[in-house]
């Protein structure tokens, strides 16, 4: 799943899960891999923290915790359709 579909899941609330039972909607942080593995390693390490740890990495890239997927305007499409160029 890309990032694209995920933040299109969290503000559906697609799936059972932390964001639909917190009703999270907005994206304020994410990281980009290209290994799977060095990417759900992270999710861990990150999970392992506490709040106070996660909410300084946040604000170290976005201050104002904007929803990076609208300032970003990335097209949400569900993990059955394709790109379009």
């Amino acid at each position: 799943m890309n990032s694209t579909t995920e933040s299109r899941n969290t503000k559906t609330g697609a799936f059972e899960g932390f964001s639909k039972t917190y009703g999270c909607t907005r994206l304020l942080y994410y990281e980009l891999y290209e290994d799977i593995n060095t990417a759900i390693a992270r999710e861990t390490q990150l999970k392992g923290w506490r709040r106070e740890k996660k909410l300084n990495l946040i604000r170290k890239q976005n201050p104002d915790f904007k929803d990076l997927a609208e300032k970003q305007d990335w097209q949400l499409i569900s993990r059955h359709e394709k790109m379009k160029p």
